[in-house]
């Protein structure tokens, strides 16, 4: 039956590989590594090596632009870094994996966290502080879900205390509105002592920017009627004239042929997401769904 399959009922997609949850694994297990060294030896040897700054860099430590994404302050009392930056993921990861597939969302993970990491050195090359955090990351995620989901209004803690309904579109504004005051007035004001790192934050979310843009199927996240964000003109795709159309019918009264065709569009829902599939696919699950349950 079409919803026998798990990433076709109501609890969501079971994916292969749980990208999310090793992101999560991994940012929490060098914490632990992190802490040991600082707390145990007195060193900050994991930040000193897989930290990002120019000096880095410049010595040859081309690893640097991703492994700061893995790394946060161990210095505080309590690792409100790691907690936040892990709830961000978390909460909007789940959701756009979901929409775009495990394995995109591990890559938007990665580009991200890059271009954060490369617009902090362009801001900070004198920096001798290492840059550390998932927080470009986090924000690449949050830019693809506030686009995604633009219109759906949301519920959330204002200073964890006050409930606050908001469309995401605006949320992803007054997000970027502040991370650009804070960099224009507090990062790079000289002899500031600012120790968040803005221009990161800003490089996540023009990461995420790129990734939707370029990399996942547009079209068909706005045929879905997910999407009603309107891009610069730059940034628009041009239309393609080769047509997305599929060249085969599907005979819906062999219910042979329609269950095959039905395992193979749930085989590609559970590798690529949903926003991966064609507008013909999505007619033929809702077709399948009440001739399959006859």
């Amino acid at each position: 039956m079409l919803y026998d399959r798990p990433y076709m009922r109501n609890e969501g997609a079971s994916p292969r590989f749980p990208v999310l949850k090793w992101i999560l694994i991994i940012n929490f297990g060098l914490f632990v590594i992190q802490s040991v060294f600082r707390w145990w030896f007195n060193s900050d040897f994991p930040e000193r090596y897989f930290g990002l700054n120019s000096s880095n860099l410049l010595h040859g430590f081309v690893w640097t632009p991703l492994t700061y994404s893995l790394l946060h302050d161990t210095a505080g009392s309590f690792p409100w870094h790691l907690i936040f930056n892990m709830l961000a993921i978390f909460i909007f990861g789940r959701i756009v994996e979901q929409d775009i597939g495990p394995h995109k969302l591990l890559d938007l993970y990665i580009l991200s966290a890059f271009t954060g990491g490369l617009l902090w050195v362009v801001f900070n090359f004198q920096s001798q502080y290492p840059l550390i955090g998932a927080s470009a990351a986090a924000m690449g995620l949050l830019t693809v879900y506030c686009i995604m989901h633009a219109d759906e209004r949301v519920t959330f803690l204002l200073f964890f205390i006050i409930p606050v309904m908001i469309k995401p579109r605006y949320l992803g504004w007054g997000i970027f509105g502040i991370e650009l005051f804070g960099f224009l007035f507090s990062e790079m004001v000289p002899g500031s002592m600012n120790r968040i790192a803005h221009s990161a934050h800003i490089g996540g979310m023009l990461g995420g920017l790129l990734y939707f843009r370029f990399l996942i199927n547009r079209e068909s996240i706005i045929k879905q009627g997910k999407s009603s964000v309107e891009l610069p003109s730059w940034l628009k795709k041009k239309p393609s004239s080769r047509s997305s159309k599929r060249d085969f019918k599907i005979n819906i009264g062999n219910h042979r042929d329609l269950q095959k065709e039905v395992d193979r569009i749930l085989d590609k829902i559970n590798s690529q997401g949903f926003g991966a599939l064609s507008e013909e696919e999505k007619q033929t699950l809702d077709r399948a769904k009440d001739i399959l349950s006859r």
